[in-house]
Formats: C-alpha cells, sequence, structure tokens
C-alpha cells in the first residue's frame, strides 16, 4: 500500500496482458509435450508452465523445476536496432523453438549426457526445427533451421534434422542420439 509497485504495475498492466495473451495463444495446445515424449527421452511428468518475462534486460530463458511443475520464462523475441522486444506473437515459431530447445534439457537428459557439448547443442536445435515442422509448418521450420545453422553456427545441423526426421518414422532399436 505504501510503495509504487501497485501503480507501477497498473501503468503496464496492458502490455503485460497482450504478452500472456500472446503465450496462451502459442501455447494453447499440448504439441510440445506430446513431441518431447515422442523422442524415447524421459517423459514431462509434471505441467509445464510458461511465463513471459519483460523485465529489461533479461535476455536469456529460464528453465526452472520445482516439485509440481517445470517453469519456463521466456523473454520477448529481440528486436532488431533501437525497437523495443516484438510481442512474443510477432516470432511464435521462435518462442514454440525456445520452450521446446529447453525442455530438451530435461527430456533427453539421459541420452545426452554422453555427448558432447556442440553435438548437444545441434540435436537440441534439430529437435526445436522438427517441432515446429510438425505444429506449425514446413517453411517456418526452414526459416529456423537456417537462422540457426548461421546465428548459432550448428553447421550439420541439416543433416541432423534429415537424420531425426528419419529416427522419428522409425526409432525401433535406436536412441537419438544415434542422430549424429
Amino acid at each position: 500500500e505504501h510503495t509504487a509497485v501497485s501503480t507501477l504495475w497498473q501503468a503496464h498492466d496492458d502490455v503485460w496482458q497482450d504478452a500472456l495473451n500472446d503465450m496462451q495463444a502459442i501455447f494453447a495446445d499440448d504439441a510440445l509435450i506430446t513431441y518431447m515424449d515422442s523422442l524415447g527421452g524421459s517423459p514431462i511428468d509434471k505441467p509445464v508452465i510458461v511465463h513471459p518475462n519483460l523485465v529489461f534486460p533479461a535476455l536469456l530463458p529460464i528453465l526452472a523445476e520445482t516439485d509440481e511443475a517445470y517453469i519456463f520464462i521466456l523473454p520477448p523475441p529481440k528486436a532488431w536496432g533501437e525497437s523495443p522486444p516484438w510481442p512474443y506473437r510477432e516470432e511464435p515459431e521462435s518462442v514454440r523453438a525456445e520452450a521446446c530447445h529447453q525442455l530438451c534439457r530435461v527430456a533427453l537428459a539421459d541420452q545426452m549426457a554422453a555427448l558432447d557439448a556442440e553435438q548437444q547443442k545441434t540435436l537440441r536445435y534439430a529437435v526445436a526445427t522438427i517441432f515446429i515442422e510438425q505444429s506449425m509448418d514446413e517453411a517456418n521450420a526452414m526459416a529456423y533451421m537456417v537462422r540457426s545453422k548461421k546465428q548459432h553456427a550448428v553447421p550439420k545441423l541439416p543433416i541432423v534434422v534429415e537424420k531425426l526426421r528419419d529416427f522419428l518414422d522409425n526409432p525401433v532399436g535406436k536412441t537419438i542420439a544415434d542422430c549424429l
């Protein structure tokens, strides 16, 4: 009652509500959990709660685990130049990919333990690429893959994406690490 927090919060409530609405629309289905479970790793056995993070300069996503849930806090998509961050709805494929990328650390932890850091990175981007393809469309997935290959220096990404498609079509006797 005696601080400026409530006044500050009220001044930014519209922006917060827009971010919440964007996140709810982007994650309206349970496609991410279903997809992660299809990869043959540890099942996601708790709810995944996704929250926007509008606090500047928070630029990195955070995935935290509690006894009840996985809590994923995601900053908005980065804008170019001097622009403020873009609304989540401007890049739903990036938002979905980042959530997938982070959940790989949980669902595929056992399978990726024996891989080196570069292999883990490549596999996470490949998993995210296929998730975008399956949950959105091929054009968004291709754009994400091309951008990620350059931006994050994962030159083998297209090859691993193809092997991951084959794995998902016929996983019998294989692990996801065989895609590398």
